[in-house]
């Protein structure tokens, strides 16, 4: 051991330690503290368990009343109170004996010395259980006295109460009809006779000499001051009512189907249904749905919409006319459906469902697109219906072998409502099978999916083309007209841009939910081979180029449960108000769920930029808005390589309720923003269409005249903050190459 961290000399401490080598003799110095405390023995006192009262005292009688006292403290039997108890009751029992002249002595009861620790308790085991089933047999009769009675008490009170309502209910009739007022006065003298309608109304000027007042009965709507005033405008509405036409919209969407009656004279909605479902999912990537769950939701969402209509009530200054259902079952001219698009329907020859329908979130089809793709020259995605068609031929041969027909969702309720098998453009434009320059079937990848297929897919119709009327069995079952002309109807995503008001070029669509989706009118269609724009057909006869993110109000959410702890989206919102465009250079890469738009599945969530201090829950909150939304406009960048330009966008989804992502939304895009007022796009799109088919109106020029109803106000961009929103996008495209699109990472 080295002795290296040792001083080899000491510095003068004014006595003889100098440190060294040298040893010292211990101090013989002694400090207080180490004297002995006490240099007596403590003896213990009388009261202080001394030797004697341990040996005088008696340790059996103290442990029996230490267990007495355990028993009572942990039983809630009071053992001392039933033993007085018995004995009393014995001892009664022996005095009547004795007084009926039994003569004997009154008996007693003998306690026996109970110890914890006794051993023959355990032979009297079989004893114990039988007084403990007998014990429990009293406890469960006890418990059924109690309910009984409890029961009967509670049906005493109810019927109480029901006849001091009925009684109640009766005085209100009397006092309100002033016949049975003079007839209950005539039958008991007691009953007081009301000299007005209500006796708490005291007149300035009446006398007991004012001649009687003439009475005025409130039943009669003749006589009724408020029926004879506004009598006209009653009439004058019924007359509307009895002239005015009604149009059904339907919208069968994923998690349910709405319906949706709107008033062509007023513009209004009368009447909504709505019926939810579910769909089967017990494979990873697996999304199905019984066709037949549509029919019935329709039946039950329209039955729903009718009688909504035929309750409705004052309006303005209307009186309420209560039209009835059949008479407004009566006004419906026409109905058009909305639906889930890319879902497949597959049927034999005598039309009957072959297997569940695959949705559009189906996904098991993966392979099959990523062949399809190389196949076509074009990228698809599972979504598209031709996938779910190579993926049924090869899984499921005995079921491609019987396909007769193929459909989608909402051709299937076209089927249902006429009888008719055909498909519509917008809708058709979703299936992979589509020529968007011809508007009709492309052979060419019809012929490399599989010969067999061109003999069953239906012929393509056109956006203003009637589809037939009801069919009779179906009128009657919906309680509608048999001449209900059904429209061609469309994919959700076409008849929300009718509902939306955006049928000429410039306005489009910017969906915020909890995927964002891009689309607006065209008069050419897109063909772009990676896929990112879909070239859908719209509903006036035009296109409706479309792409769509993967990531938008999910990413929010995820924000908000990570960081924001018990925060709701209000309080987030409100921290994310204060920080500034951009974030302080923190980007978020919102790709949790890999991304299409652009087309990278191996993509996942990133936030860069981090420094101290920049981990604010308002801050991730602020850069996952923006994450979400220069996605978007890196759609729209890419839409404006192909010459297409939106001159305003109406914002739609949960996300657009969101003052602050509405501000970022206008400021990002530099464009100015409208909000539709109606919350059912589709199903509006839907009854739009179908006034304008049955009026024999083009669609545009008709929503045109029409217009969906707008909240008010504009949201205009604020060109102060475009530059900071700029160099955060750039950061943001640049960041996402970088990852995962194999460009460069200088940033």
């Amino acid at each position: 051991m080295t002795t290296a961290h040792r001083p080899t000399w000491a510095p003068a401490k004014g006595h003889e330690e100098q440190g060294g080598m040298r040893i010292y003799a211990p101090s013989r110095m002694q400090s207080v503290k180490d004297l002995p405390g006490q240099t007596k023995l403590k003896f213990r006192q009388p009261g202080q368990n001394t030797e004697d009262e341990l040996r005088a005292g008696d340790m059996r009688s103290k442990l029996e009343e230490k267990e007495r006292k355990h028993f009572l403290k942990t039983k809630s039997t009071n053992f001392e109170e039933e033993r007085e108890e018995d004995l009393r009751l014995l001892e009664s029992a022996a005095a009547a004996a004795g007084d009926g002249g039994g003569g004997g002595a009154p008996r007693t009861l003998v306690p026996k010395a109970v110890d914890a620790d006794d051993e023959d308790d355990a032979d009297d085991s079989d004893s114990s259980d039988d007084d403990d089933e007998d014990d429990e047999a009293e406890l469960l009769a006890e418990l059924e006295r109690i309910k009984r009675e409890r029961a009967e008490e509670a049906a005493r009170k109810a019927a109480e109460a029901a006849a001091r309502a009925e009684a109640e209910e009766q005085a209100e009739l009397v006092r309100g009809n002033p016949l049975l007022q003079e007839k209950l006065a005539a039958q008991d003298p007691s009953f007081a006779l009301k000299r007005r309608w209500d006796d708490d109304v005291v007149f300035k000027n009446q006398t007991r000499g004012e001649p009687k007042a003439q009475k005025r009965f409130i039943n009669d709507t003749i006589r009724n001051d408020f029926h004879r005033r506004f009598l006209e405008r009653y009439r004058s509405r019924c007359i509307v009512m009895a002239a005015s036409s009604l149009y059904l919209g339907l919208d069968v969407g994923t998690q349910g189907t709405k319906a949706l009656l709107w008033e062509k004279e007023t513009g209004e909605v009368l009447g909504r249904g709505s019926v939810g479902y579910s769909l089967t999912s017990s494979r990873p990537g697996q999304a199905e749905q019984q066709p037949h769950t549509w029919v019935e939701a329709c039946k039950e969402a329209i039955a729903d919409a009718l009688d909504d209509a035929a309750s409705m009530g004052t309006r303005g200054d209307a009186v309420d006319s209560r039209p009835g259902r059949q008479s407004v079952a009566a006004r419906v001219k026409a109905v058009a459906v909305s639906g889930q698009q890319h879902g497949l329907v597959a049927l034999d020859k005598d039309h009957k469902v072959i297997r569940p329908a695959k949705l559009w979130c189906d996904v098991e089809s993966a392979e099959e697109a990523a062949e399809l793709s190389q196949l076509f020259g074009f990228t698809l995605v599972p979504s598209f219906t031709a996938t779910k068609l190579l993926w049924l031929k090869r899984r499921e041969p005995q079921n491609w072998e019987r396909l007769a027909h193929v459909l989608l969702p909402h051709d299937y309720i076209n089927f249902w409502l006429t009888g008719r098998l055909c498909m519509e453009a917008s809708d058709a434009s979703g299936t992979g099978l589509f020529d968007a320059v011809s508007r009709g079937w492309d052979a060419e990848r019809i012929r490399q999916l599989d010969e067999h297929l061109d003999s069953c897919l239906p012929p393509i119709i056109g956006a203003s083309e009637v589809v037939g009327t009801l069919r009779p069995e179906v009128a009657a079952e919906l309680g509608l007209p048999p001449e209900v002309v059904v429209a061609p109807g469309g994919g959700d995503n076409a008849m929300a841009a009718l509902g939306s008001g955006a049928v000429w070029e410039g306005t489009w669509i910017l969906s915020l939910g909890t995927s964002g989706t891009l689309f607006g009118p065209s008069s050419k269609p897109v063909l772009d081979p990676s896929g990112t724009i879909c070239p859908f057909a719209d509903a006036t006869g035009a296109w409706l180029p479309l792409l769509c993110t993967l990531n938008c109000t999910g990413v929010t959410e995820e924000v908000r449960l990570t960081v924001g702890k018990c925060l709701d989206h209000d309080s987030m919102t409100n921290e994310a108000s204060v920080e500034p465009p951009g974030c302080h250079g923190v980007t978020f890469l919102p790709f949790i769920n890999g991304e299409r738009t652009p087309n990278w599945p191996q993509a996942t969530g990133s936030v860069l930029g981090l420094r101290p201090g920049l981990m604010r829950p308002g801050l991730l909150y602020r850069a996952a808005m923006e994450g979400a939304t220069f996605t978007l406009l890196a759609g729209m960048q890419r839409m404006k390589d192909y010459g297409l330009a939106a001159t305003e966008l109406r914002v739609v989804g949960g996300g657009s309720q969101n003052r602050l992502w509405r501000r970022i939304v206008a400021d990002a895009f530099q464009l100015p923003l409208r909000f539709p007022a109606e919350p059912e796009a589709a199903a509006l799109g839907a009854a739009l269409q179908a006034a304008a088919v049955h009026t024999g109106t083009p669609i545009a020029d008709f929503v045109e005249a029409h217009p969906p109803p707008l909240e008010p106000g504009v949201l205009q961009p604020q060109h102060t903050t475009a530059a900071a929103y700029d160099e955060a996008f750039r950061r943001h495209q640049r960041w996402g190459a970088c990852l995962f699109g194999g460009g460069s990472c200088e940033v």
